[in-house]
């Protein structure tokens, strides 16, 4: 998406059997899309203010848009000529473990944020 965006294409994502839409209220839907995948989370806007840009005509600065940093695919030519993909480069491949008591399980990833998901009781 993020490369039709640079490449002034991003309507380009909608599904061809789709024929009759407002190419303008569909492009705003996508660039708040873009914003909320923006790769600093203090980039991205909250839901309220996700809410009023899908709500209302409010200005979308989209010269303040940054590039999604979580997406990024990292293609390479190994030594045997193949390709290799992968979601992050190597060095940046994320190693976890899980951890789990009665009403929470929490995932430890290396060097970032505990991710904790609580049970109902």
């Amino acid at each position: 998406a993020w490369k039709l965006k640079e490449e002034n294409r991003l309507l380009e994502l909608v599904d061809s059997e789709i024929t009759d839409y407002d190419e303008n209220e569909v492009y705003r839907f996508l660039v708040v899309a873009l914003f909320c995948t923006q790769s600093t989370a203090q980039h991205r806007p909250t839901m309220k203010q996700v809410l009023e840009m899908l709500s209302k005509q409010v200005h979308l600065n989209e010269k303040a848009l940054t590039e999604p940093g979580i997406y990024r695919w990292n293609s390479s030519v190994n030594t045997s000529g193949s390709f290799n993909k992968t979601p992050f480069p190597s060095s940046q491949v994320i190693k976890h473990k899980n951890y789990e008591n009665q009403h929470q399980t929490s995932t430890q990833f290396s060097g970032t944020d505990i991710v904790t998901e609580v049970f109902p009781r």
